[in-house]
């Protein structure tokens, strides 16, 4: 028997990662790779706070990135999403620490 695939639902988003698609009610999203690997390390790792670093480690393998990829990239996401830095309903920055996924999500 095959193991069902993980798909991630939260507010009017579905992420279907194994098939590397992001949906809005229905409708596919376009995100880069990296965008689009970074939000799924975020919903992996909810509710934890992750840093940077974990992130590069991850997303790049350890390749030499500045920080600033990361914000821009998270940037990036919010704005597809529908996110807002100031009033987070989705990612929210843990100043020093990283970025936390906030957001309920379901099955």
């Amino acid at each position: 028997m095959a193991t069902p695939v993980k798909v991630y639902k939260f507010g009017e988003f579905t992420l279907n990662p194994a098939k590397r698609i992001l949906f809005r009610e229905g409708a596919e999203i376009k995100l880069r790779d990296k965008d689009f690997d970074i939000l799924l390390f975020l919903l992996d790792h909810e509710p934890k706070t992750c840093s940077q670093d974990e992130i590069i480690e991850t997303v790049w393998s350890g390749t030499n990135v500045e920080n600033n990829s990361i914000e821009k990239a998270i940037a990036n996401i919010r704005g597809v999403l529908g996110d807002s830095a100031k009033d987070p309903r989705f990612i929210k920055t843990i100043r020093a620490k990283g970025y936390l996924f906030v957001s309920d999500m379901w099955e």
